[in-house]
């Protein structure tokens, strides 16, 4: 079963993950099988999870990082030592980072806690590498709510959701200082 689904309209090629991940090939005749990744990846286990094609790379939210198009593992990211970093995910290639948010304690799934950020060529912890936030995980009538959908959004900004609504924060960590490097150039 497939939960996350990417289109790519510049080579018609669609790529669906779930337990497995697989590419396709699509025109006005139908889909045309064209990999399928390597088997004992998760990719998506159930509808909020995303993935995000940047650069040829995907990225899930379970913090491993494959080819686009044979689902080759490339890397993993991890939160400390041996344990994976889980969460919303984006990546940002003009950062060339990826922020992924998690907990800080890894074993209280759904505490959501941090945004950590990691090196897009390396896999590793960027330094400074923590952004800490306050997610609520359940309203006042007691139903939970897990975060999905972590995006960039203005200069220095990054934003999720959840049932009890919308998230934004802004940080220096999240911020493309390319641009004002070049307006300081021009000046």
């Amino acid at each position: 079963m497939f939960y996350a689904l990417l289109t790519n309209g510049t080579k018609s090629e669609i790529y669906a993950g779930g337990g497995t991940y697989d590419t396709f090939t699509y025109s006005a005749s139908g889909l045309t099988p064209l990999a399928t990744g390597p088997a004992g990846s998760t990719y998506a286990s159930y509808s909020a999870d995303e993935m995000q094609i940047a650069g040829g790379t995907l990225y899930t939210d379970f913090g491993q990082v494959f080819d686009a198009e044979s689902g080759d593992l490339l890397g993993t990211l991890y939160e400390t030592g041996t344990t994976v970093a889980q969460g919303p995910t984006v990546a940002d290639t003009t950062l060339g980072l990826v922020f992924i948010l998690d907990d800080s304690q890894s074993y209280s799934y759904g505490s959501y806690n941090q945004i950590q950020t990691f090196n897009l060529s390396t896999y590793t912890s960027a330094s400074s590498s923590v952004i800490p936030v306050s997610v609520p995980s359940s309203s006042p009538y007691g139903n939970s709510s897990n975060p999905s959908h972590l995006t960039r959004w203005g200069t220095n900004g990054l934003a999720f959701r959840n049932s009890l609504g919308v998230f934004s924060l802004r940080s220096n960590l999240v911020q493309d200082l390319s641009l004002s490097m070049r307006i300081s150039a021009w000046r």
